[in-house]
């Protein structure tokens, strides 16, 4: 029977030698036809490696049970050159990874390189101790230094606040800036390594105002703010809103509001709150304004803007056009001359939330 199979595939690569069309007309190369009889035979040594490596998926998922024991069999007890190939060509399919993995031999030192792409892309405790400290040669060489420790100062703590690299990279290269006392000499980095590695005492004696960190949070790429956003969650004394905020020229992300929001309402901090909600828009100032629990601003201005915002019905919020919601957005010298023309056609609710906002913007009382 395989003299047969090797007849079938010399005739396939040679038909494949000719047109593009008729190249593409090919079938697809099936499992060989007795590598199911050998397996039910405990023979599966006797085929050529490769079609065994190359059809052990479908073997696994063969109907008659034998056959998949002994393709778990050839897998968990494999060995040499054989062993290398399963690792090459099957390491990121599960079911044959675990079978790997339970095989009793180390992992041989040409999978190594697969080994670490396996254990940055799936963090897996028998993956980490198959690779038992080696560091991979290629496209990984970097990151497994980094892991492993062996990276200079510098590199580690550039992984640490990398916006590109995985977060299980991300969170070897804190523990051993931590651990080891790494730390930047840029005084925004600095403040912002001291935050993800939770110092909090070294960045309270940085930064007690929150200002390196407002700015190091601020030219941030996104993968980082979230995770400054998780490590600040941790630590008393940072500035939310100012820090996520800024001077307000980058606009607040959705999932920025929520986390403010959250964090802010469970901590009860409503001052800080009230601080989040004149930065928002007025639709989304609106909702906010509900979860004070009771509290309201001491000053004056604070208060009549507060119970405006109070005041506002859903039914309102629906009827607000845009034009409307663009008066929030301008400076006050505009809006004392935008706001007349907009009192002849407005809800009185929204006329009072106008004025109660162009107040508090002008610091003077309501006209």
């Amino acid at each position: 029977m395989w003299r047969w199979w090797e007849r079938w595939r010399r005739r396939r690569r040679e038909r494949g030698r000719g047109t593009g069309a008729q190249a593409a007309a090919l079938p697809e190369e099936p499992m060989p036809p007795d590598l199911a009889t050998l397996a039910r035979l405990w023979r599966l040594a006797e085929a050529p490696t490769v079609d065994v490596v190359r059809g052990l998926p479908a073997l696994l998922e063969h109907p008659d049970p034998e056959v998949v024991t002994a393709a778990e069999e050839f897998a968990g007890t494999a060995s040499g050159p054989v062993l290398s190939m399963l690792w090459g060509r099957h390491a990121f399919t599960p079911r044959i990874r675990e079978l790997l993995l339970d095989n009793p031999l180390p992992l041989p030192d040409d999978a190594v390189n697969v080994a670490w792409s396996v254990w940055l892309y799936t963090p897996d405790r028998r993956v980490w101790e198959k690779i038992d400290g080696r560091t991979a040669t290629h496209a990984e060489r970097r990151v497994s230094h980094i892991v492993l420790g062996l990276a200079t100062p510098a590199e580690t703590w550039a992984a640490a606040l990398s916006g590109g690299t995985s977060d299980v990279v991300v969170a070897h290269a804190m523990t051993i800036c931590r651990d080891r006392g790494y730390a930047p000499d840029d005084p925004l980095e600095r403040a912002a390594l001291f935050v993800l590695t939770g110092q909090a005492a070294r960045y309270r004696e940085l930064d007690p105002e929150s200002v390196l960190l407002t700015h190091a949070y601020q030219r941030a790429p996104q993968r980082l703010r979230r995770r400054l956003r998780a490590s600040m969650s941790e630590l008393e004394g940072i500035d939310l809103v100012g820090v996520v905020c800024g001077d307000g020229r980058r606009a607040m992300t959705e999932t920025e509001r929520d986390y403010l929001v959250r964090g802010l309402t469970s901590r009860r901090a409503w001052e800080e709150l009230w601080r989040l909600v004149l930065h928002l828009p007025l639709a989304q100032a609106i909702p906010v304004a509900r979860m004070f629990d009771g509290w309201r601003p001491a000053e004056s201005r604070d208060r009549a803007l507060f119970d405006c915002l109070l005041s506002v019905q859903e039914r309102d919020l629906r009827r607000l056009s845009t034009q409307a919601q663009a008066l929030f957005e301008r400076p006050p010298h505009l809006l004392r001359k935008a706001i007349p023309k907009y009192l002849d056609r407005a809800d009185p609710v929204m006329i009072d939330l106008l004025r109660a906002r162009l107040a508090h913007r002008n610091g003077d009382a309501a006209s």
